[in-house]
């Protein structure tokens, strides 16, 4: 399989499981591309994480009402 077309027609020939498991793998490439992975923000969010689990966070309330304040 070397072509475009070759491929679409293989695909066509796929059954429906197979071809919505591709159609995740594609589209978990399109994520990777448009979100490379950032060291320090992925830290980050492990860190928040951990927190969270802690019980060192805020609710949503909170937030909206912190964030209101700061305009």
């Amino acid at each position: 399989m070397s072509t475009v077309q070759e491929i679409q027609e293989a695909i066509t020939q796929l059954p429906e499981e197979a071809r919505m498991t591709l159609l995740q793998w594609i589209h978990s490439q399109e994520e990777a591309e448009q979100f490379p992975e950032d060291p320090e923000l992925l830290q980050q969010a492990e860190k928040g994480a951990h927190q969270l689990d802690a019980g060192l966070g805020i609710t949503l309330g909170q937030a909206r009402r912190m964030t209101s304040q700061w305009n």
